[in-house]
């Protein structure tokens, strides 16, 4: 496994997801070999067939010119907008963590 950073903060739309895009489009923009990956995302919205939508997932992707399905981004995707682990009490899809160290 390479080298890591983890975007972390206290609070939602505090602007995780907009550095985050901009720090791998820029890492990858000088040449060196950066993605993304989140383990879990709360807050999805349904397309109109009813798949949710990771949207911060969809953000980067497109933000850092990452040519990955969105599936292979984040491992659990949550309607509720509330912290992840919430949300998957709420669905009764529990995180694990096994999935995603392998996931990631």
């Amino acid at each position: 496994m390479g080298k890591c950073i983890f975007i972390t903060g206290t609070g939602t739309d505090i602007g995780k997801t907009y550095v985050t895009g901009l720090l791998v489009k820029k890492l990858r923009d000088s040449g060196r070999k950066a993605g993304y990956y989140k383990a879990a995302l709360s807050g999805a919205e349904p397309d109109a067939a009813g798949r949710l939508q990771p949207g911060d997932a969809l953000h980067v992707k497109v933000t850092a010119g990452i040519d990955e399905k969105v599936e292979n981004l984040v491992s659990y995707v949550y309607r509720e907008a509330v912290s992840p682990h919430r949300a998957a009490k709420l669905n009764h899809e529990p995180i694990d963590f096994v999935k995603v160290e392998r996931d990631f």
